[in-house]
């Protein structure tokens, strides 16, 4: 293409068609780093210094419409070239214009622009990946073998939605499981014990228990696991700990392959597999409609072959895969092979030793992903469909597809083996130790044991009641509480006796509709199931009788509950008139009673034996302790002592007290010598009289209580003669603010002397806002403060002017954080205030 002359010295030279990259690539670079740094040095206002010079705007536009018509010709040309471009067309048949014209259209663009940026910056990156060597073709082509397996599957797998066909998500075949010779016992005996028939490659026979040395190295393990010791004594190979040249797959079609399905099968893949040294393992499981769940298929790999067994067809034979994967001479490859480890046990009986897990050995080499589907593409460049991985696998005969998914999980498994084992001695800069880390850790998941879970009443188990509403956040009490804990026994219930799984009996939003509507008829269950397909809505008189007797139950036992409640109210009264009477031998027997009727209620049992002190008793029956760790046992010898002021009288009882002997007058006599003997007395300093003997009561110095006295009977300063006194008439004097009285005034007035208060100016505060004080003892005078109780009565009943009530009016309370309140909608609105329309 052509290009510009340029116009000055920093514009880069045009290659010509005989200039070699080399030669123009340094130029170009630093061509461009000075046309960086000439930008960057461009003030920031550059439409301001436009506005000031014409010749420096014209200097700008130019170069602006010769950058932007060199780039607006690099985007076309890009996305011309691109992949998923045709002659420079998108798809709707039009040429795909980029027209950069000015700032907007920059901006209005920019989009393309970073799109076409980042096609070049991938193809750049791929072209240096290929010419680095770091990218290769897949090393196997997955194709279809000339003779297909003439099945009965569906015509379409994947919807066009992307989403697998629904014949093959949940297919409608009987359950496989009804033709096993023995059945799935979902209700497991109290002692369960492994079902294995033989033990080969054993170091113990079946049955025996760790002692010694033995019981040190397995401790905190599961003793009952068959393989435990010969699985923990282990270990890998001498092959396997050394770095090794990867062995490339061979394609599908050139390895050779077989569906075993019959015992003849079986015994041909049996001999092969004794042969090798490492072995791939995978499993392919389904749990809709069991309720352990079913292996369906078992895929096993070498280097020499594939096989994939029919595990629902060989169920009862496949023990006697024992003799391979038992062997610690053989290294056995799976990923993830948690679950995997149990399903073998549970529906196989084959224990793995000397197990090699690629998971563990992906999270240590800190890997971005840990899945196989990773370390697939990582390492071999195939791309799984993992979408299978959620296909119903009981099918049969299997689907091409499907088959050569399965085939796949082990087919590349040992050549990720070797890969993954190079890495991590790689790592280790040759040594083993993360290799021998990574069959540590396989040897724990290798440990695992699998026990049939029975159902929890407590409902802590792993599907326990507890645990699955903690899960979902959900809190019932009381009557929705027993429902929801029937209606999951119920479940569990229905799903081991139907042997299906729990969600296909009642999903989980399906529980907790029915616990917290609680529907008592058919209809309201009904609604309550809507949604999704399930078991239960064919059992809904079950469900309707369920919900019913147990809200009735539960109605029953609260009214019992509320019946011991009220007989332990009463016995409660009866404990009081007990006390009333002066009975104590006959209060202590009817709280004892009372306890147990309170333990019986709660549904708790009595304590073994319960401390025998009344609670209620004396003051001479309590229990007191005669040291502390705080004082010890240390006691005050000091001979002085503290006068207690008691007062005999006061202005609300005064000094009479009740001369009868009953006891209802007692009490109210003890009442009031309590009222006397707390009353806060004057603060008038007593001198403490020192006696061995008790505390000497104080009387006749302290003043019982403060009188309060009306401000009519207050002592007032007589007024003065103010005949004498010369007014002027005419002058305006000047008009003093008046000062709020203060607490500080107050104080200083109580402590200042009585001539002082007869000499004050005119200027002090009013005389009868002071209280008085004595000039012999110094006495504070209460009485001379102002009161409440001053107010005149008669005025309390008059209306307020309307100058008061608008002050009080603006007195309202108001708070920063609480604002006044918006008025109501209903409130009628008032006129036009603000005179905006007249």
């Amino acid at each position: 293409m052509s290009s510009p002359t340029p116009s000055s010295s920093s514009t880069p030279p045009v290659p010509s068609p005989l200039t070699s990259f080399p030669t123009y690539h340094p130029q170009l670079l630093t061509a461009l780093s000075s046309a960086t740094k000439l930008a960057s040095s461009l003030p920031p206002d550059v439409d301001f210094h436009r506005s000031l010079d014409r010749r420096f705007a014209r200097t700008v536009d130019s170069c602006a419409g010769r950058l932007l018509a060199l780039a607006e010709e690099l985007l076309r040309y890009s996305s011309a070239s691109a992949s998923d471009e045709k002659d420079g067309k998108d798809g709707k048949g039009k040429a795909r214009e980029v027209l950069l014209r000015d700032r907007e259209d920059v901006e209005d663009r920019f989009g393309a622009v970073v799109d076409v940026t980042d096609s070049l910056l991938e193809r750049a990156d791929t072209a240096l990946d290929e010419m680095m060597g770091r990218v290769s073709k897949p090393l196997v082509e997955v194709k279809e073998p000339a003779r297909r397996r003439e099945t009965a599957r569906p015509k379409q797998l994947i919807t066009p939605s992307g989403k697998l066909a629904p014949e093959i998500l949940n297919a409608r075949i009987p359950k496989p499981q009804l033709l096993f010779p023995h059945p799935p016992n979902n209700y497991p005996p109290a002692h369960w014990h492994p079902q294995l028939r033989s033990k080969p490659h054993a170091l113990v026979p079946l049955g025996w228990k760790a002692e010694g040395e033995d019981a040190v190295l397995l401790e905190g393990r599961k003793t009952a696991h068959p393989y435990a010791l010969e699985i923990v004594r282990s270990q890998p190979p001498q092959g396997a700990l050394a770095p090794a040249v990867p062995r490339e797959p061979k394609g599908f079609g050139e390895t050779p392959f077989a569906w075993v399905d019959t015992t003849e099968k079986l015994s041909e893949m049996l001999e092969q597999l004794r042969t090798a040294k490492e072995i791939a393992i995978d499993l392919e499981h389904h749990d809709y409609r069991s309720y352990w769940g079913i292996v369906c298929l078992m895929q096993v790999s070498t280097r020499e072959g594939d096989w994939v067994v029919d595990t629902l067809a060989l169920r009862e034979e496949l023990e006697v895969l024992n003799d391979v994967f038992a062997d610690p001479s053989i290294v056995k490859v799976l990923h993830g092979a948690h679950m995997d480890i149990i399903w073998l046990q549970r529906d196989l009986n084959l224990y793995i030793v000397n197990l090699f897990d690629t998971y563990h050995a992906s999270r240590t080499l800190s890997f971005p992903a840990f899945s196989l589907a990773f370390l697939l593409e990582f390492y071999c460049n195939y791309k799984a469909d993992k979408r299978f991985q959620l296909a119903d696998w009981r099918i049969r005969p299997l689907p091409q597809e499907m088959l050569d998914y399965a085939r796949s999980d082990t087919h590349f498994l040992l050549y990720v083996y070797d890969q993954i084992r190079n890495d991590l001695l790689q790592r280790a800069d040759g040594r083993p130790e993360l290799v021998q880390k990574v069959f540590d850790l396989s040897k724990d998941v290798a440990l695992q044991f699998w026990e049939p879970e029975r159902y929890d009443a407590h409902g802590e188990g792993p599907n326990g009641f507890n645990r699955l509403a903690t899960k979902w956040n959900k809190h019932f009490f009381g009557a929705k509480e027993a429902a929801y804990r029937a209606i999951h026994a119920w479940r569990d219930r229905i799903a081991r006796e139907e042997d299906e799984s729990l969600r296909y009996v009642l999903p989980n939003h399906q529980l907790f509709a029915l616990a917290e509507q609680c529907p008592r008829d058919g209809k309201g269950v009904l609604k309550c199931l809507q949604g999704t397909f399930s078991l239960s809505q064919s059992k809904v008189d079950e469900l309707v009788e369920l919900i019913r007797s147990t809200l009735d139950l539960e109605k029953d036992k609260e009214r019992e509950r509320r019946e011991k409640a009220v007989e332990v109210e009463m016995k409660s009264l009866q404990i009081d008139n007990a006390t009333a009477k002066g009975d104590p031998s006959n209060r202590f027997a009817l709280l004892r009673s009372a306890e147990d009727e309170v333990m019986e209620v709660a549904g708790e049992e009595l304590p073994v034996s319960l401390p025998s002190v009344d609670i209620w008793g004396t003051a001479g029956d309590s229990i007191a302790a005669s040291s502390s760790s705080l004082f010890g046992t240390a006691l005050l010898t000091s001979n002085h002592t503290i006068p207690t002021i008691v007062a005999h009288s006061s202005s609300l009882f005064g000094n009479a007290l009740p001369s009868s002997s009953s006891e209802q007058d007692a009490r109210f006599k003890a009442t009031i010598e309590q009222v006397h003997s707390s009353l806060f007395l004057a603060p008038t300093v007593i001198p403490l009289t020192e006696t061995k003997s008790a505390p000497e009561i104080v009387t006749a110095a302290a003043t019982a209580e403060v009188p309060f006295v009306p401000k009519s009977a207050r002592q007032t300063k007589e007024a003065q003669d103010d005949r004498n006194t010369i007014v002027v008439v005419g002058q305006k004097g000047n008009k003093k603010r008046k000062r709020e009285l203060q607490l500080d005034d107050i104080v200083a007035a109580s402590t200042s002397a009585a001539p002082a208060a007869e000499t004050a100016g005119p200027d002090d505060l009013a005389e009868d806002q002071f209280p008085k004080t004595s000039a012999e003892d110094g006495a504070f005078d209460y009485s001379a403060l102002p009161n409440l109780l001053d107010d005149d009565p008669a005025t309390l009943g008059k209306k307020k002017s309307k100058k008061q009530r608008k002050n009080k009016s603006k007195a309202s309370f108001q708070s920063s954080d609480f604002k006044k309140p918006p008025k109501p909608r209903t409130e009628p609105k008032t006129g036009n205030r603000s005179m905006t329309f007249k």
